[in-house]
Order: structure tokens, then C-alpha cells, then sequence
């Protein structure tokens, strides 16, 4: 189950680097299926992968929200909060926080070597690619 989800999240991040996008379509199953076979993955049980399902994608709904508000639609889309909310299903609230943390800090560290090396700050990059990057190299550890 474990190898399945470290595959999972580096197709999601390879899709985001090279599309911009995350599909519902991989997603959604995924959630389903990190929920049932829970007690194999690091959340340990349903309940804890159902509670950092929430507690993540709610996280990550509050930036969406945020994201539109102030920079208008299309720069933080609504597959990154789903990703999210894989995150937490895999991972649990606590650990899936931490992912999230550490995925959301290698991203303003890329964002930031981008601009130093002249990049325009309209320039946009898949964000889910850290998130699932961070996700899978946490399984792997």
C-alpha cells in the first residue's frame, strides 16, 4: 500500500510540473482508497485518516479561498486542496500538517531561487509538484 501511494504522489507531482494541474479523477479514488486500507498506511486507522482528511483540506480550502480573493482564480486551484486532503487521509492530521508545512516551505524556496535568478513575479508553478514531492519522500522515510 505504501509503494502505491509513493507512486501515486510522484505521478500527481510529474502531472503539476508538466500540466498545471491535478485531476479529481486520481484524487478522489485515492482518498477512497487511502480511507479503506488506512491501518497499512501512517494515519493507522480510519478515523485519524478521516479527521486529516478534514483537518488538511480544510487548511488548504482556507488558502484556496484566500488565493482568490486576492490574487483572482487560477493561481491556486482547487486540486491542490484535494491533494491536501490526500495528504491527510494518507498521513493523519499531525503528520499531514507537517507534510503540508514542509512541502509549502520547499515552494517559496523554489519561488524564491526563481526570482533571484530574474524570474517575474507573475511567473506561475505547479504547487502541488512540493506537496506530493515532500508526501512521497516522507513515505519512502
Amino acid at each position: 500500500m505504501i509503494f502505491l501511494f509513493i507512486s501515486l504522489f510522484l505521478a500527481i507531482a510529474w502531472i503539476d510540473w508538466h500540466k498545471r494541474v491535478i485531476w479529481h479523477a486520481i484524487t478522489v479514488p485515492s482518498i477512497g482508497i487511502a480511507l479503506m486500507g488506512s491501518q497499512q498506511l501512517p494515519a493507522g486507522n480510519w478515523k485519524t485518516s478521516l479527521f486529516g482528511l478534514l483537518v488538511c483540506a480544510g487548511l488548504l480550502l482556507g488558502v484556496w479561498q484566500f488565493s482568490r480573493w486576492r490574487f483572482g482564480a487560477g493561481r491556486f486551484g482547487f486540486g491542490d486542496v484535494m491533494l491536501g486532503g490526500l495528504i491527510g487521509t494518507v498521513f493523519g492530521a499531525v503528520l499531514g500538517l507537517w507534510v503540508i508545512a514542509l512541502g509549502m516551505l520547499l515552494a517559496g524556496g523554489y519561488a524564491g531561487v526563481c526570482l533571484w535568478r530574474g524570474a517575474s513575479r507573475q511567473q506561475v508553478f505547479g504547487y502541488g509538484t512540493f506537496l506530493a514531492l515532500v508526501a512521497a519522500f516522507w513515505l519512502l522515510v
